[in-house]
């Protein structure tokens, strides 16, 4: 506001445009601040820490394995020009960046620093970050109390096996795309062009490491949403031969994102090509599910469901199936825990299905 008021005033005319509504009136209670001359000409703070931070207010950026992010601000008369920033999880293995840019007094800026090694969060037990900025300008800082900040943060999913995206779209596709990037936010894998209605699933042979899984939506209202027409939709990860680890809500307006570290050794171009995989959903149910499966090539397909003491209570032959969902209905004689099993090509599958009616 500083443009717009003239020292020593004591009235101010704000015009917020809202004098007549027929719904009802405002009342507006406002406060305002004057501010002698800065006490320094060089002086940096830390504002922020956006990531990792596990307050709820920065909850959609978190938890992270990668780039730390914060928030930086000139609060001495001089611009802002350099800086040096220091971080770490574990003060025996810290990390520096020296960062260059233009800050006026009391302007802000959004820092994505460089990745730390994922091995410090799977490793770290105290789950705090620390940020220690100095030397504004190469000089020496005047108020070195605001030169540091610390947050706790929650750790990211560690996935010993190899992943699988499982993405099935609504009726309006062409809004959607979705990539997986490195810890220092390079795409390594992309995902556009999609299809109406269509089942996508894409196995991620990644080194160890952290990464991000991004699903963009361009018309801002998720892959199912109430107020439209465009249908519904799922976007779920998977363990390559197992089970869904994490099933996103899939009403998140412009995009979901979810980083995660990969600590598994990659799959061998056989086991990459061949992969036979299955997962059911939605669970709990009420005696009906859909089967997902991956198989490497046309097959018969078996699914028998028992009861905890072990007694079948339903099965099927399912006669040269192909990669695809397969919708299961059955009868128990009463809601509970029941075991499916699903053979294929001499492999078992076992998961366990919540029945409630």
């Amino acid at each position: 506001m500083t443009p717009f008021i003239t020292a020593g005033q004591s009235e101010i005319n704000v015009d917020y445009n809202a004098e007549y509504d027929p719904g009802g009136n405002y009342v507006v209670d406002s406060q305002l601040f004057s501010y002698s001359q800065p006490n320094f000409l060089l002086d940096a703070s830390v504002e922020d820490i956006i990531s990792p931070d596990d307050r709820k207010i920065n909850n959609r950026y978190n938890p992270i394995c990668g780039r730390p992010v914060i928030v930086i601000k000139n609060t001495g008369s001089t611009p802002l020009t350099s800086l040096k920033i220091d971080y770490h999880t574990n003060p025996d293995t810290s990390y520096n960046w020296a960062w260059t840019g233009h800050l006026n007094f009391l302007d802000t800026q959004k820092v994505y620093l460089p990745a730390m090694k994922y091995q410090d969060f799977i490793t770290d037990t105290v789950h705090t970050f620390t940020v220690i900025i100095s030397e504004p300008n190469g000089g020496i800082d005047g108020y070195a109390a605001n030169n540091s900040l610390s947050s706790h943060f929650s750790t990211v999913p560690v996935y010993t096996t190899q992943m699988m995206i499982l993405l099935k779209t609504n009726h309006a596709a062409s809004e959607n795309s979705y990539d997986v990037s490195d810890a220092n936010g390079n795409i390594i894998f992309h995902r556009d062009s999609l299809v109406n209605d269509t089942i996508y699933r894409d196995t991620l042979n990644l080194p160890y490491g952290c990464y991000e899984l991004a699903l963009h939506d361009a018309g801002d209202d998720g892959i199912s949403f109430w107020n439209n027409n465009d249908g519904s939709g799922y976007f779920k990860f998977k363990r390559v031969q197992g089970a869904v680890v994490q099933t996103f809500n899939p009403d998140f307006g412009h995009e979901v994102r979810f980083q995660f570290i990969m600590n598994a050794p990659l799959l061998h171009v056989d086991e990459n090509k061949h992969i036979t995989s299955l997962s059911l959903y939605p669970n709990p149910n009420s005696g009906s599910f859909i089967l997902d499966f991956i198989l490497p090539h046309a097959q018969d397909f078996r699914v028998n469901i028992y009861d905890l003491p072990g007694r079948a209570v339903w099965t099927e032959e399912l006669k040269q199936q192909v990669t695809g969902e397969r919708k299961i209905d059955f009868h128990p004689a009463a809601p509970g825990v029941y075991i499916v099993q699903a053979l294929s090509a001499g492999i078992v599958f076992t998961e366990k299905i919540s029945v409630v009616w």
